[in-house]
């Protein structure tokens, strides 16, 4: 435990007869929560990192759905570390052809229907993904910036990644 127990925690552990172990002041390395408070951290701003130049930073909270579910495929279960911590929590295992992953914040193209535009209208809507809907087969979760859109979905998008260079690579050396 860090040094900021309550009195109350002190009286109860005393009841139960329970001795605490404190950790020194400032070592966040040891205990359990406060590592994996840094993982998720981390985990959060790497996600952000790798959106497109263009994805308002004001949306950063819709990468915490993501971030869950990426953290946790990433991760082993903590009674089994054979599987991952997705399975582990949810008792399944995660379907990537039902629930396709792609990066966070990546600009796309979201296709219109026929039905739904006019004849002359554009067949697609700029957009930018936020993760998959997994109440929804195939389907994602986009972010439309003309209508400041959070919750809309399309299961036909496509996607148009940055380029990014490989460090220390130069043309040539491709």
């Amino acid at each position: 435990m860090d040094n900021e127990t309550s009195s109350l925690l002190e009286t109860y552990f005393k009841k139960k007869d329970i001795t605490p172990e404190y950790v020194a002041p400032g070592d966040h390395r040891t205990l359990l929560a406060e590592r994996a408070i840094r993982t998720a951290k981390n985990h959060i701003i790497s996600i952000l990192s790798g959106a497109d130049e263009d994805f308002p930073q004001s949306l950063w909270d819709e990468s915490l759905p993501y971030a869950e579910i990426t953290l946790n495929l990433l991760r082993g279960f903590f009674d089994d570390h054979s599987i991952s911590a997705y399975q582990g929590i949810t008792g399944h295992a995660y379907d990537i052809s039902s629930y396709p992953l792609c990066v966070f914040g990546t600009k796309a193209l979201a296709f219109n229907a026929p039905n739904e535009r006019g004849s002359w209208d554009h067949h697609g809507t700029p957009v930018f993904y936020l993760g998959p809907s997994i109440l929804h087969y195939r389907t994602h979760s986009v972010y439309v910036p003309t209508t400041r859109s959070r919750d809309s979905l399309n299961n036909n998008l496509a996607f148009y990644h940055r380029k990014l260079l490989l460090p220390g690579s130069s043309l040539g050396d491709r």
